[in-house]
């Protein structure tokens, strides 16, 4: 098989493995077959494994029509509690990506009154927030579409939640000549939904670019699970010194292959297009900048050079030290069950994104090179 095929498999078999849920069955499954991946293309690989309290809610929402569409909001709330009374409430502005985004709203909701958060989604689909794995608040509180708040004016919920050990996943890899200049490869594994466009992308890209960058490069490959319950796999594995343990220098260059690289939602006439809302964030010149842009027109990326670097990418360069390349995003199908494949991400779009991140990265180490 082709790059480009060989891609597209990876992809829709990682979308098929169902919830991404760190800990969950579908999680587990996922450090396998990404295990059996990267041993197929040849690379040393490492597992690890940190124990967690998972979250774990039997939610239901419901009014005369039947079920309304609803997400738990991850650790806010522990026991069994029933109610007919909302707080509902819309929150501006993308708070879903940050684990504390909401946080604001926990245990403000009166006794006897569940918190409902109306976040920016698709018609009919409720939103998952990022969570860090923190104390609970007296009342719970849960995600509804904004289309169908005023079902909730005649809705029941029951909400019964435990914490459940659990195990999160830190998959380590090496490839490529012994004494050749390290790089760091790395994505997210883990996530609320299916994930084809959020994550599926980043993790086939990995397995796209390692075998060419490890010709000229001592590539440590790093992906961990945790990413939805504020990076709890990524953060282990810095705590835990396992990058100093598996032989990772410091200040690497790194490569962070984000959320919704090859994303994707719908255009002006309903098919999917390439996500708009996607970066490129870089450490480096105006000039590198510049040249990368130009390396990503085709998948219609903004190029950035941040004050203040968010998420995981942001982690690597603040507790590795290297300089990093992450590309990160959204879409329009973010953090919800309708991020699925050939919906959330195609094979067009992973074709199209290869050829244009493969630059990137090219013209990235180059510039970094020791």
């Amino acid at each position: 098989m082709d790059r480009a095929t060989d891609l597209i498999r990876r992809v829709e078999e990682y979308c098929h493995l169902g919830s991404h849920r760190t800990g969950t069955a579908g999680d587990l499954a996922t450090g396998d077959w990404l295990e059996r991946e990267l041993v197929g293309l040849g690379a040393e690989v490492n597992r690890w494994q940190a124990l967690f309290d998972r979250w774990v809610p039997r939610s239901e929402l419901t009014d005369s029509g039947g079920p309304i569409p609803h997400e738990p909001l991850a650790y806010s709330f522990l026991g069994r509690f029933e109610t007919d009374t909302f707080d509902v409430v819309e929150v501006e502005g993308r708070a879903e990506g940050d684990a504390h985004g909401l946080d604001p709203w926990l245990g403000t909701g009166v006794d006897g009154t569940a918190t409902a958060l109306v976040l920016d989604g698709p018609p009919g689909l409720p939103v998952a927030a990022n969570r860090a794995v923190t104390g609970s608040g007296p009342t719970p509180v849960l995600t509804v579409p904004a289309d169908l708040t005023d079902r909730l004016s005649g809705a029941r919920y029951l909400i019964d939640a435990q914490l459940e050990p659990a195990l999160c996943e830190i998959t380590t890899a090496w490839m490529g000549p012994s004494g050749a200049p390290q790089v760091v490869l790395t994505t997210p594994l883990s996530g609320w939904f299916a994930c084809a466009g959020e994550r599926g992308p980043g993790i086939g890209l990995l397995a796209a670019l390692l075998p060419e960058l490890a010709e000229r490069y001592r590539v440590a490959v790093v992906a961990c699970s945790g990413h939805e319950i504020a990076h709890l796999g990524l953060d282990t594995y810095f705590d835990d010194d396992i990058a100093s343990a598996t032989g990772l220098e410091p200040g690497a260059p790194v490569i962070h292959l984000g959320a919704s690289i090859a994303a994707t939602e719908p255009g002006p006439d309903g098919e999917p297009v390439l996500a708009s809302t996607r970066y490129a964030l870089l450490d480096g010149s105006a000039s590198l900048a510049g040249e990368i842009s130009a390396a990503c027109r085709s998948m219609d990326v903004e190029v950035i050079r941040p004050p203040r670097w968010p998420g995981e990418g942001g982690t690597w360069r603040e507790r590795h030290g290297g300089p990093v390349l992450s590309f990160v995003g959204r879409s329009h199908w973010f953090h919800t069950p309708g991020d699925v494949w050939g919906v959330g991400t195609t094979p067009e779009a992973l074709t199209t994104c290869l050829p244009a991140v493969e630059r990137s990265v090219g013209l990235f180490l180059e510039a970094h090179r020791n």
